[in-house]
């Protein structure tokens, strides 16, 4: 099992968020991602609730999932970016691609109601998710200027 609790500091009022349990066996020794986005009023959670693992948006008020942020028969590595304003979440991912080695790792990008699923790197790797942030936003910042599109 694995929870997360809120205490209320005036009241000393606990309440579990997050509550996690599974009747075969849930790993979270490094697989573990949590993010607090609007003052606690949402929460972006990993979990393996569905074999998976995966990402989900909670209600931080009333500890109920909002929705799956990604799904599917791959799984989510490692969350490297998460811009609360654009509402969208740089990831780590393997296994999406048949007939590839599952451990190869792919970065993608993903809004919060799991719309735009966007792939940032096409070759598999261990491509550093800084490396991906830079060459994407160089990428964007060459495609608004001016002029001609040339390649990056």
């Amino acid at each position: 099992m694995y929870r997360i609790i809120e205490v209320d500091a005036a009241t000393a009022e606990a309440r579990a968020i997050v509550d996690e349990a599974s009747a075969t066996f849930c790993c979270y020794y490094s697989k573990h991602f949590r993010r607090d986005v609007n003052d606690g009023r949402e929460v972006v959670w990993m979990s393996e609730r569905d074999g998976w693992n995966h990402l989900y948006l909670y209600d931080g008020a009333t500890g109920h999932v909002k929705n799956r942020i990604t799904r599917g028969e791959w799984v989510v590595r490692s969350v490297a970016k998460v811009n609360d304003q654009a509402r969208q979440i740089w990831f780590a991912a393997s296994g999406m691609h048949a007939g590839q080695d599952p451990y190869f790792l792919h970065w993608f990008r993903v809004n919060f109601d799991g719309t735009g699923l966007t792939p940032l790197t096409q070759t598999p790797g261990r491509e550093s998710p800084a490396r991906v942030h830079q060459r994407y936003a160089a990428l964007h910042q060459h495609l608004l200027a001016p002029g001609p599109c040339a390649g990056v």
